[in-house]
């Protein structure tokens, strides 16, 4: 890592090489900066997702299951509900 005195020698001693190493460090800086803010947004997005995801097969899964077993009773339409609830679930 260079000392801050070395940084300015090279300043003086070789103006064309400094301007080159830091001319645009601040926009690199700042470009990575965005991409680093971007990523995490993005996962948290997906972790929402995940769980508003998990929430609902969770949910249907329990109607599901409580009009099936409402059908082993003898039930046509309970057993047309589930069907309905199976069909719902493979879509989300």
């Amino acid at each position: 890592m260079l000392s801050l005195d070395t940084i300015d020698k090279i300043k003086i001693e070789y103006p064309e090489v400094f301007d080159d190493l830091f001319e645009n460090s601040l926009k690199m800086l700042e470009k990575v900066m965005n991409l680093k803010i971007d990523a995490y947004k993005q996962f948290e997005k997906i972790n929402l997702l995940k769980s508003i995801n998990s929430k609902a097969n969770t949910s249907a899964l329990r109607r599901l299951l409580s009009r099936i077993s409402g059908s082993i009773s003898g039930s046509n339409s309970d057993l047309n509900n589930g069907i309905d609830d199976i069909n719902e679930f493979k879509t989300q």
